[in-house]
């Protein structure tokens, strides 16, 4: 997975090859999400969906993913401050992924009761 500041998802293709997957994170733009896709990435990321600790950037907007979802081709990933509280609030925008860290590794009742509470939750979705 490649973040804005990594190489280009074309260098990591070149340099890896055409099967290797690459995910290219998109913060909040449709023009990052474009330049991934014309790249030949396989997936996207967009985040932080909510605030987080572990990421000192401002959250993305979902009303602004919501009005731009419907031209995304490729699969995208939702990540950032996504716990068990919020994890309905992404329900309109149907992503194809959720990657969680500190709600699964650091949640009080261990990280087993954590993702039995998540699959719970995902069939909702």
């Amino acid at each position: 997975h490649l973040g804005q500041n990594d190489e280009s998802c074309s260098k990591a293709k070149k340099v890896f090859g055409k099967k290797f997957l690459v995910g290219v994170s998109c913060s909040n733009s449709y023009n990052l999400y474009k330049k991934a896709e014309e790249e030949s990435a396989d997936y996207v990321a967009f985040g932080p969906a909510f605030n987080t600790k572990s990421k000192n950037k401002d959250k993305i907007d979902i009303n602004s993913i919501r009005k731009f979802k419907s031209k995304l081709k490729l699969p995208f990933v939702l990540i950032g401050g996504i716990n068990h509280k919020n994890l309905l609030n992404l329900k309109s925008l149907s992503p194809n992924y959720i990657a969680i860290i500190s709600s699964l590794w650091n949640f009080k009742e261990g990280p087993i009761e954590s993702a039995r509470k998540f699959r719970k939750l995902l069939k909702e979705i």
